[in-house]
């Protein structure tokens, strides 16, 4: 029996509820989503443990349907998120 959303999971849909990605056609990477959740102002702070707690909690996220995955079609090969 599921728990319900963990803490990063929270996180996150806040931080998309508060930046809606439809209307402004803006993107978040993993490591973007990561450092507005943490409030760190560069990458270099987070963990590699956090960065994969990051990309878990999206993943779920976006089985659930809460997200999608936009793929890593672009020049720096992060995978990219937004609201549906």
């Amino acid at each position: 029996m599921s728990r319900g959303r963990g803490a990063v999971e929270r996180a996150i849909l806040d931080l998309f509820a508060r930046h809606p990605t439809r209307e402004a056609g803006v993107e978040w990477d993993t490591l973007s989503i990561a450092c507005a959740v943490l409030g760190v102002v560069t990458t270099a702070p987070i963990t590699p443990a956090q960065h994969s707690s990051f990309r878990r909690a999206l993943g779920r996220l976006v089985r659930q349907g809460e997200l999608v995955d936009l793929g890593r079609e672009y020049r720096d090969g992060r995978r990219r998120y937004a609201v549906l």
